[in-house]
């Protein structure tokens, strides 16, 4: 047992139920990652700095195909673990298993311990895309942590289909910059503005002429001369994002960092019949027998240690549910048998002998009996 500071046990708390803590004007609050419909602001390439938008993505070894998580399972008063993955990931992609391991703290219920794993699963697959760019302290003195934005880039659509309000004739009316080398829309089609409040207002666009556009509905309140317009039309469709970190730059500029944002990730999480993410049953009792761990790959791989070339064996294998531990037995060149019990799904032979090598894994239950 060891003493740790509250701050980084509500920290440790809020990771768990996907949520985040930050300060805003002396307080310290909490955002929670949940389904959002409210849209906070809009970004084009006319308010950033250097109209630019620099996106990023995750390595393919972070995109993981099978997740097992370890939790406190109230049950058997003992570490428990349960598994979820990708199947169909597994399959088509090509790179075989790519499982992490990980620990569900301050759980003891299996359902939450499965939600963490499949929330860990989902988005580190289709969550993957990351947007950074700078702006000025009226976006920033708006937006907080987790906050839903959409971005406008020019740079992934066909032709420009933004800019800034030129003249605001009425709640209805409104003339933009340029029409000559961009879309303004056509009858039908959804148009954003940022009114002067700093808020995202949607409607249908009801006429066109030139560069003046005549909205369905007014405006309340409207927005003002200089403002962020920008239209749905065609293919060219707005991305949100939820916002991850603001950072002061200097006095007037503000660094935005925001992840892709997916409206199904919490269907996918909290949904435990979903066919692409299969969970294996709950044991009926201690007692029962369990199988043996299938063996994914066993792989013989080359590292670097203190500066020096050096083998070592890595055997991948699946998760039963009900084993407290694994028994790996493998033996070299046909000699006596070395057993070791691991509590993962993975065991290295480190620094391994030229030889041929020969593994054997079963399952511990929590009784200790093996499969």
């Amino acid at each position: 047992k060891t003493r740790k500071k509250a701050l980084e046990i509500v920290r440790e708390i809020a990771g768990m139920i996907r949520a985040t803590l930050y300060y805003r004007n002396g307080s310290l609050k909490i955002a929670i990652d949940k389904p959002e419909t409210v849209v906070s602001y809009l970004f084009t390439n006319a308010n950033v700095v250097d109209g630019l938008f620099n996106y990023s993505g995750v390595d393919k070894d972070k995109k993981f195909n099978q997740v097992n998580v370890s939790y406190f399972n109230n049950d058997i008063q003992e570490q428990d673990q349960v598994s979820v993955r990708n199947q169909e990931l597994i399959d088509t992609v090509g790179i075989g298993l790519n499982q992490t391991n990980v620990r569900s703290l301050y759980t003891t219920d299996r359902q939450q311990a499965l939600r963490f794993g499949r929330t860990i699963l989902y988005t580190s697959n289709f969550e993957s895309e990351i947007v950074s760019f700078e702006c000025g302290i009226e976006a920033a003195c708006i937006l907080e942590p987790f906050q839903i934005i959409k971005i406008a880039d020019r740079t992934k659509e066909a032709i420009r289909a933004s800019g800034r309000i030129k003249t605001v004739t009425s709640s209805t009316v409104l003339v933009v910059d340029d029409s000559t080398n961009t879309n303004v829309g056509i009858v039908g089609d959804i148009f954003s503005v940022i009114d002067k409040n700093g808020g995202v207002q949607e409607r249908t666009i009801d006429a066109v002429s030139g560069s003046t556009i005549t909205l369905s509905s007014a405006l309340a309140p409207e927005p003002q001369a200089g403002g962020i317009w920008a239209v749905k039309t065609g293919n060219v469709q707005h991305r949100k994002y939820r916002v991850t970190n603001i950072k002061q730059k200097d006095n007037f500029v503000f660094s935005i960092t925001a992840i892709i944002y997916d409206d199904n990730k919490y269907d996918f999480i909290d949904r435990e019949d979903s066919t692409n993410f299969g969970v294996g049953l709950k044991p009926t009792t201690l007692l029962d027998p369990i199988p043996s761990p299938s063996i994914a790959q066993v792989e013989e791989q080359l590292v670097v240690v203190n500066s020096r070339a050096q083998s070592q064996i890595v055997l991948d294998f699946g998760h039963v549910n009900g084993a407290r531990s694994y028994q790996v037995t493998y033996t070299e060149d046909g000699g006596d048998p070395i057993v070791n019990n691991v509590k993962t799904n993975q065991f290295i032979i480190k620094n391994n002998k030229a030889a041929f090598y020969t593994f054997t894994v079963r399952s511990i239950t929590s009784a200790f009996t093996l499969s």
